[in-house]
């Protein structure tokens, strides 16, 4: 996974993304706790997340492992530094791996959305930035994010291949399960109009892993995690078979 052409036409490829869902959600977790004033947004990309986030008065770390990811939502912040500073919220910028988190304090909350989790396709990869997202939680803090399912990878696979058409951006977009490994491989090819009226062919290769829920929970159980809950596709009830995207949320243990 690179980003480094994708990142250029993220925004506009992803504009339906339900970015308010993801805050709401956050927001109605946050509202059976404390309020954070710290928040941190892993697999930030472009900012969509944590610059409203900053624009309500949070204090919010966008960290994301592309570079390229990073100087669009950089650049977008400027559009949005009146609000940001107005409301006491900001936000610093990190480009850091998901699993090799490094932060110069204790936050509240750490969050991951959009399915970030699920580019993680090694094990020990996951359970290695659980153990950093303790190490850096605060006492009792919340650590929530989301995956998808299996039945999601199988519903790309089947209705695949995808298409976008627009004046200048198109795109085609084809996946494969693999059933044994549970990893689907996303093939994205897009044709991005240039000022020239030439195209420009761009072609980024995703794969993503599905974990089984109870497996998740384990090892967040084992790490050190309490008050373990799972959501189903942005509802506060219990995830079920044909749910698209599960939602964790997990708390840090008093010290």
């Amino acid at each position: 996974m690179s980003y480094e052409g994708f990142a250029n036409y993220y925004d506009a490829l992803m504009e339906d993304m339900p970015y308010p869902q993801w805050i709401d959600f956050a927001e109605n977790c946050w509202g059976k706790e404390e309020k954070p004033k710290t928040i941190v947004d892993l697999g930030c990309g472009t900012g969509n997340i944590s610059i409203p986030l900053a624009e309500k008065g949070f204090q919010v770390y966008g960290i994301d492992r592309s570079s390229e990811m990073l100087t669009i939502a950089t650049q977008k912040e400027v559009n949005h530094s009146h609000v940001i500073k107005q409301n006491g919220g900001s936000i610093t910028w990190l480009e850091q791996d998901m699993k090799d988190l490094e932060l110069p304090s204790s936050v509240d909350c750490i969050i991951s959305f959009c399915d970030c989790y699920n580019y993680i396709t090694d094990e020990a990869h996951i359970v290695q930035s659980f153990k950093k997202v303790y190490e850096y939680l605060k006492s009792k803090g919340l650590f929530i994010f989301d995956m998808l399912t299996e039945f999601q990878f199988q519903f790309y696979s089947d209705e695949q291949p995808f298409t976008y058409n627009e004046e200048n951006l198109s795109y085609i977009w084809t996946c494969a399960y693999d059933n044994e490994h549970h990893e689907i491989e996303h093939d994205l090819t897009i044709f991005a109009q240039q000022s020239d009226s030439n195209y420009l062919k761009i072609n980024e290769i995703h794969t993503q892993r599905a974990y089984p829920i109870e497996w998740i929970k384990s090892q967040l159980s084992h790490v050190g995690f309490i008050n373990i809950s799972t959501f189903g596709d942005f509802e506060f009830e219990s995830p079920n078979d044909v749910t698209n995207r599960v939602f964790f949320v997990a708390q840090k243990s008093s010290e």
